[in-house]
């Protein structure tokens, strides 16, 4: 039966460093921080403001903060800055590995919001903030990249600062409203 609780992962004054392989490490498709739900639930991840906080990852598909879901509930990525002006820092450094990264193969609104701190992607088809609907064409989700605050640096080609899309019918927006 599937999970309807929601899965949340939370980073607060800390350093991820990501140097392994699947799931162990950043060799390849691991992150430094997940929430993955694989029923109905919504899944978060955030870096929170409380303190500063690190992750880098190293190797190809390894995501800085990743929430995903392949049921249904809403999935957000989130890095928040303090009123003190600390913030968390995000690095990765292969191909496809996005900082702030918010997908849903199921149905639920994608978030990927920054308002403060850091990101930084060195790979090919590394965004700093995505979000998405993937796979299912009859999907009604509505997709928010936001950044209010914090600077997202990218260098490898087809690399977005920020990131947002949909295969399904609802709505794909990205905003920058602050922020380098």
């Amino acid at each position: 039966a599937a999970s309807s609780a929601p899965v949340t992962s939370t980073i607060s004054g800390s350093t991820v460093i990501q140097t392994g392989r699947n799931g162990a490490g950043g060799a390849e498709n691991s992150s430094g921080l997940a929430a993955i739900t694989n029923g109905l639930g919504a899944s978060t991840a955030t870096m929170a403001a409380a303190e500063d906080g690190t992750v880098n990852t190293s190797g190809n598909n390894s995501y800085g903060l990743y929430a995903h879901s392949s049921g249904g509930g809403a999935v957000t990525a989130r890095m928040d800055a303090a009123e003190d002006g600390t913030s968390g820092t995000v690095t990765t450094t292969g191909a496809g590995s996005h900082g702030l990264y918010a997908r849903t193969t199921g149905i639920g609104a994608v978030t990927a919001r920054m308002s403060g701190g850091a990101v930084t992607t060195g790979g090919e088809d590394a965004s700093g903030l995505r979000a998405e609907v993937d796979w299912h064409p009859a999907i009604d989700s509505n997709i928010t990249v936001e950044m209010t605050g914090g600077t997202v640096d990218t260098s490898g080609d087809r690399s977005y600062g920020l990131y947002a899309r949909t295969t399904g019918t609802g709505t794909a927006t990205a905003r920058m409203s602050d922020g380098a």
